[in-house]
C-alpha cells in the first residue's frame, strides 16, 4: 500500500525516497515490470530532462546557446548517467538532480526581484522534492541558502532554509 512509504523504519531502511519509489510503484501499478524498457525509457527521459536544465542554466548565465548546448551534451553523454538510465532504482538520483535544477533555474531566471508567491512555491517544492528523491538533493538547499546569505538575499536563504526544515520534519 501507498502508506508504506511514509512508514519506513530507518533503522532497518535509512534511506527515505518516497518521491522515486512513488513513481516506480505508480508505474508498476499501470505497466508491471515485464514493460521494463517503459520504466527504462521514463529514466532516460528524466536524465534528458537534467540536461535540458542544464542548458538553460548555463545559456541563461552566459548568454551563450553553444556553452548551454555543450554543458548540456556533456551532461547527457556523461558515462556515469548510465546507471541512471539502468538500473531503474537509480531513479532516485536522476529525480533528485532534476528537481534540484529547477530550483536553481526558478531563482536564476528571478535575478535580483524578489520572487512572486508561484516562484516561492515552485522553488521551494522544487528544494523539497530534490531532497525527497535523494538525500544529496539537500545539497541544492544547502547550497542555495548560502549562496543567498553570502549575496545578503535573505528572503531566498530563508526559502532555502525552510525547505532543509520541511524536509528534517517529514524525515522524522
Amino acid at each position: 500500500p501507498i502508506g508504506d512509504l511514509l512508514r519506513v523504519d530507518p533503522a532497518i531502511y535509512p534511506e527515505w525516497r518516497p518521491l522515486p519509489f512513488l513513481s516506480i510503484w505508480l508505474e508498476h501499478r499501470l505497466v508491471q515490470l515485464e514493460q521494463v524498457a517503459i520504466h527504462h525509457g521514463i529514466n532516460f527521459l528524466i536524465w534528458l530532462s537534467c540536461s535540458w536544465l542544464v542548458y538553460r542554466i548555463v545559456h541563461h548565465l552566459t548568454a551563450s546557446p553553444t556553452a548551454g548546448a555543450a554543458a548540456a551534451l556533456f551532461v547527457l553523454t556523461d558515462p556515469r548517467s548510465i546507471s541512471a538510465m539502468v538500473w531503474i532504482v537509480e531513479r532516485q538520483m536522476s529525480m533528485a538532480c532534476a528537481f534540484g535544477l529547477a530550483a536553481m533555474l526558478i531563482l536564476l531566471k528571478a535575478e535580483q526581484r524578489p520572487l512572486s508567491r508561484p516562484e516561492w512555491v515552485g522553488v521551494f517544492a522544487a528544494l523539497l522534492a530534490s531532497a525527497l528523491s535523494k538525500e544529496y538533493g539537500l545539497a541544492f538547499a544547502g547550497a542555495l541558502a548560502v549562496h543567498a546569505a553570502w549575496q545578503r538575499q535573505m528572503d531566498r536563504a530563508w526559502l532555502a532554509g525552510t525547505a532543509l526544515v520541511a524536509y528534517g520534519l517529514l524525515r522524522v
